[in-house]
């Protein structure tokens, strides 16, 4: 009777520690997936100052960028942004976004070749952005 009881023991261990491993697979992917979100922007009501401009012939190509990185881009941690990309050094554009619709909502921004970008909103808060998302 008490290996039986042992052993139902080790059964009802190994189905609960197979079902939390389960669980915890689900929760990590859901997160891996909630991750890949683009940043999505809208930059239609703004007005875009371009401080330096080592990205494209022109500004109004760059400002055409921009929009296209705000609204497509992903965004990923700074440690992703950081070590897993690629760019080219010494290339970087930047500049500010101005809201018209409220004076004091300034962010500033740049563009790094290669594929990522960075915006800073008027708290100080930096979002990472990168084209792709990189598999973890």
């Amino acid at each position: 009777m008490n290996a039986n009881h042992s052993l139902n023991n080790m059964k009802t261990k190994s189905t609960i520690t197979a079902l939390i491993t389960t669980i915890l697979a689900l929760v990590f992917t859901q997160a891996i997936f909630a991750e890949d979100k683009k940043f999505d922007l809208d930059l239609s009501n703004v007005t875009i100052i371009v401080s330096s401009n080592q990205y494209s012939e022109t500004d109004e190509g760059l400002i055409d960028h921009l929009k296209m990185i705000m609204k497509d881009y992903f965004v990923v941690s700074k440690d992703e942004w950081t070590h897993n990309y690629k760019h080219d050094a010494l290339h970087d554009s930047t500049g500010t976004i101005e809201w018209t619709e409220d004076k004091s909502k300034v962010w500033e921004w740049m563009v790094r070749p290669g594929g990522l970008a960075t915006v800073t909103d008027e708290n100080g808060i930096t979002t990472y952005l990168a084209n792709v998302v990189v598999a973890k």
